[in-house]
């Protein structure tokens, strides 16, 4: 059940055009009648002094941080100070006293009944929670607006259809953009989605490319590493023949080194049986020439006394020989002849031995290995120290190829395409971009729906959709009202219908209030009475959109507050007005009535008069009655 809400006090300092404090009660006041006094400046009247910055913007700044002017935060601030603008309200909620008080420079806001830990958004809330009504049904319910009567039933049907959002404390217009905004972003979504899935597409076909490509990369690596391996492995082959090789030649040195002492000693050998055979060779030579020698003398001595004997005589006496002198020259001649024979004989047998020993030396020599010296320098060559090096260097050098060869095979085998793990991502990219695809047109088709769901609600919150039948739904309550402050405003002079959808020729509606006013002795229709009467019907109309307003809160209003609403008011159309305002100032406990107009002072009897008055260094508040 809604809580009675009644507000008991106000006061501002600092605050618009009033520097020092100022306070004033607000329950159970009656009438009042608000007046203004510039006393800084003759030229403006009463106009300028504060009296709807006092009565109408106070409240409102308090309750909802914001003036009707839409003044917020430090603009309200005095411009006479420099001080911190306060206003604090005092209220009462279902029996339960709240106060309000809201503070510039800096912008706070405390309301006693909640948590001083809140935001000033959440205290704001708990303020609506406790009225039951917003900023918009106060501006619209609580204040007649200075010259607003007639805005309504003047207005184009958009903006009617505005203020009734308004006065109904709804936002379709909001919701309607809030709809269409759903709507553009649905159609940038598709946009988006249907984008996003022609670049999914294409990344499709670019990884199949990537992949046929990757493909053709891995076959002809294969093959390449097929080549390489082969290649290896003839390294490998030919570094084993080398290897071998060089091994063979380590090998031949240290045969080399082995056969090398036989050779020398067979060398050696082979030279002393060759200087045994010269030796004896020339033994026989020399015996040869003392046999030939010995041979020689002895055949010399045997003809010396051969041809001594010859000549018969000697040579010297020249006497003949006789057998005597032939024995005796005969021996004289015999011992060397037998000598020489005997050297010839002794020379003959050493001839024959010395020819024996050199066909037994030349036997031996001939029996002896076949071995020359160069065969010993080419075997000491190659069993020598820079052979057996060259050949060990050969056998390691070789080692490192093979081992080179060896890695090389093991290298080429190892290769792996590196492309394999790209495979895998271009892969996992395209079921990615598959199902993206798949995700994406799911969107599309959500995109699609909810376009459909939004252009319905646009058409929906549109000036022909629901705010045409709530426009229409109201025609009756607006009628009863109209009619009950028309007895008043009129004393039932005037009937007037409303409606508020009219049936086109062409079919359809037009969500627009028609105003229908039937005055007594003038001919029908709104418009053929006076500005007067117009203004009339035009107050009972905006009033009758207050109780609207006032029956969509829920709650009863505890005030109200007519701002210079005489303007254009006949003589009896004042008097008229003054009996109606002050039955409903009384009827709601408190109502405000701000004018400038003597004609209305003169004709309505307030219970209370405030003056506003404004000096110049600010204004205060003076009351009577």
């Amino acid at each position: 059940m809604s809580k009675r809400v009644r507000l008991l006090s106000a006061s501002y300092e600092h605050f618009l055009g009033f520097r020092d404090k100022v306070e004033l009660p607000l329950c159970d006041l009656g009438l009042v009648m608000v007046r203004g006094e510039n006393r800084h400046s003759a030229a403006t009247d009463s106009n300028g002094s504060g009296k709807t910055a006092l009565i109408v913007d106070g409240p409102a700044w308090v309750l909802f941080g914001e003036t009707l002017r839409g003044l917020r935060a430090d603009a309200v601030a005095c411009r006479f100070t420099k001080e911190r603008a306060v206003g604090t309200l005092l209220m009462e909620v279902g029996g339960e006293r709240v106060s309000i008080i809201r503070t510039t420079r800096p912008s706070t806001l405390t309301v006693s009944s909640q948590s001083p830990d809140l935001s000033i958004k959440e205290q704001q809330a708990a303020i609506d929670s406790m009225l039951g009504w917003g900023f918009r049904t106060y501006r619209n319910a609580v204040v007649f607006g200075q010259g607003n009567f007639d805005r309504f039933a003047q207005a184009d049907q958009a903006d009617q259809l505005r203020m009734l959002d308004e006065i109904q404390g709804m936002d379709l217009r909001a919701a309607r953009e809030r709809a269409k905004a759903w709507a553009d972003a649905a159609t940038a979504k598709l946009d988006e989605a249907a984008s996003n899935v022609r670049q999914c597409r294409a990344i499709g076909e670019e990884v199949a490319r990537q992949l046929e490509e990757m493909e053709r990369q891995r076959v002809a690596f294969t093959a390449s590493k097929a080549q390489r391996v082969a290649e290896a492995e003839r390294l490998v082959q030919h570094a084993a023949t080398n290897l071998a090789d060089a091994r063979l030649k380590v090998a031949a040195v240290e045969s080399a080194r082995a056969r090398l002492p036989a050779l020398q000693a067979a060398l050696t050998a082979m030279t002393i049986l060759e200087d045994t055979v010269n030796a004896a060779r020339q033994v026989v030579r020399g015996a040869e020439m003392e046999n030939r020698a010995a041979q020689a003398l002895a055949m010399t001595g045997e003809r010396d006394l051969a041809a001594l004997l010859g000549h018969g005589t000697c040579p010297t006496c020249r006497s003949k020989f006789d057998p005597t002198v032939t024995k005796r020259v005969q021996a004289a001649f015999a011992p060397d002849i037998a000598t020489a024979k005997r050297i010839a004989a002794k020379a003959s047998v050493e001839l024959t031995r010395a020819q024996a020993d050199v066909a037994a030396a030349e036997k031996a020599l001939r029996g002896a290995s076949s071995v020359s010296a160069t065969q010993v320098g080419q075997v000491q060559a190659a069993a020598s120290e820079r052979a057996d090096a060259d050949a060990k260097r050969a056998v390691q050098l070789a080692e490192d190829l093979a081992k080179e060869a060896d890695q090389s095979v093991a290298v080429a085998r190892a290769e792996t395409w590196t492309g394999a793990s790209a495979v895998e991502a271009a892969h996992a990219r395209g079921v990615a971009a598959q199902a993206s695809v798949v995700d994406l047109e799911a969107q599309v088709r959500r995109a699609e729906v909810t376009i459909v769901v939004a252009e319905y609600w646009l058409e929906a919150f549109g000036d022909r959709g629901i705010r045409s039948l709530i426009f229409d739904s109201v025609a009756g309550f607006l009628n009863d009202r109209l009619a009950y402050h028309l007895s008043a405003l009129a004393a039932g002079e005037v009937s007037v219908a409303v409606s508020a959808l009219p049936v086109l020729k062409g079919g359809g509606a037009l969500a627009r209030v028609s105003v229908s006013a039937d005055w007594s002795g003038v001919d029908a229709g709104k418009g053929t009475g006076s500005a007067g009467q117009d203004r009339r019907v035009d107050l009972a109309l905006f009033a009758a959109l207050q109780d609207l307003a006032e029956a969509r809160s829920g709650r009863p209003f505890p005030l109200q507050v007519w701002d210079e609403p005489g303007d254009a008011l006949d003589a009896k159309g004042q008097e008229l007005f003054a009996r109606w305002v002050e039955r409903e100032a009384r009827a709601r406990g408190t109502g405000f009535l701000i004018t400038h107009s003597q004609a209305l002072v003169d004709a309505v009897q307030p219970d209370r008069t405030w003056v506003v008055v404004m000096e110049r260094d600010g204004a205060h508040l003076e009351m009577t009655g």
